[in-house]
């Protein structure tokens, strides 16, 4: 065997993989797209095809979104938590805190040294936290305190202990937890909303489950083949399985030549191949079409045709592309001369 010869067996055997591989493709995604039509029709979703698919897309949006939210959802919730048990220990440190300094303002109110809480001018101790507090830093200001009280005066005035400064923790800690309550209400709220969109489209996902499967293999989402509408899809599945079954036809002569099918095995490799996929198109174009060239009154209804039937068709076409010239010949004398049709 020479070596152009070696080059072109490979070449065929190259081209009958690829032929073979691409009819399965197309044959697969055909398969499921006539189930996700029916399903459709099952479920009485009214959509199309392509919108449902549209869907299909949103949906997996929606669902990342919607894990997003449960998040923000789940992170505010604990933040919540954690800034209110804050909260709830700094409060009861302020009390402590300020039950001390309520004894301290009732001794300099006692003793009479400072005016700010003195009986007799009628000014009485403040109810208010930090108004008791700024009172008696002012009476420690004007040394107007007994002197039992000033060291316990100047223990509250340690940071950690003041009550002016715990105030101030508390507030900002409880606009945290304002801020993380709305945050959560927002989540809470989106996620209601997103989970809402998922529940009106859940029919459509359903019916689309075969095409999502297929969307998630590592081929078929790099080819886009499912994004073909059935109607175009039937057209590209005609014309591979014409090409499929040319290429049967032509292996069967090459593996079984003394054979009663009554073809010639002639060297038109690349030319037989080509003929079955045009002439299954052919068909294809003839059968849809129906009205003028078959006398029917009805057109083929490709949006929701039998693919198996389509595929069949097509196999045969290109198996036998010369039956099937004559009899699109014999189709086209119809057409052209309708008073022999009337005979």
């Amino acid at each position: 065997m020479t070596r152009s010869e070696l080059l072109l067996g490979t070449l065929r055997v190259f081209t009958s993989l690829l032929v073979a591989v691409t009819f399965l493709l197309f044959l697969v995604v055909a398969s499921a797209q006539q189930q996700a039509v029916a399903s459709l029709e099952g479920a009485k979703v009214d959509v199309s095809y392509s919108v449902a698919r549209k869907t299909l897309g949103e949906v997996a949006e929606y669902r990342k979104k919607l894990l997003a939210a449960q998040e923000r959802s789940r992170k505010a919730t604990t933040t919540e938590t954690r800034l209110q048990a804050q909260l709830g220990g700094m409060k009861i440190a302020y009390y402590k805190e300020m039950e001390i300094a309520r004894e301290i303002a009732n001794s300099i109110q006692r003793s009479g040294r400072c005016s700010r809480f003195s009986k007799e001018a009628g000014n009485g101790v403040p109810d208010e936290g930090p108004a008791l507090w700024n009172g008696i830093n002012s009476c420690a200001a004007e040394d107007a305190v007994p002197p039992q009280v000033a060291t316990s005066i100047k223990a509250l005035q340690n940071p950690n202990r003041n009550p002016a400064e715990l105030w101030d923790r508390i507030s900002r800690v409880g606009d945290q937890v304002s801020l993380s309550a709305r945050q959560k209400e927002d989540a809470t709220k989106d996620v209601s909303e997103i989970s809402e969109k998922i529940d009106r489209a859940q029919s459509a996902v359903d019916a689309m489950e075969d095409i999502r499967v297929l969307e998630s293999s590592w081929i078929l989402s790099r080819l886009f083949l499912t994004a073909i509408p059935p109607s175009l899809m039937q057209i590209f599945l005609s014309f591979t399985s014409g090409l499929f079954g040319s290429l049967l036809l032509t292996l069967i002569l090459a593996v079984y030549p003394n054979n009663d099918l009554r073809f010639a095995a002639g060297k038109g490799y690349w030319n037989r191949i080509l003929l079955g996929g045009l002439i299954s198109v052919s068909v294809f174009v003839v059968v849809g079409g129906g009205v003028a060239v078959l006398g029917s009154r009805d057109t083929m209804s490709t949006g929701s045709s039998n693919y198996l039937a389509f595929c069949a068709i097509g196999i045969l076409a290109g198996m036998f592309s010369d039956r099937v010239a004559k009899w699109l010949s014999d189709r086209a004398q119809l057409f052209v001369n309708p008073s022999q049709a009337n005979r």
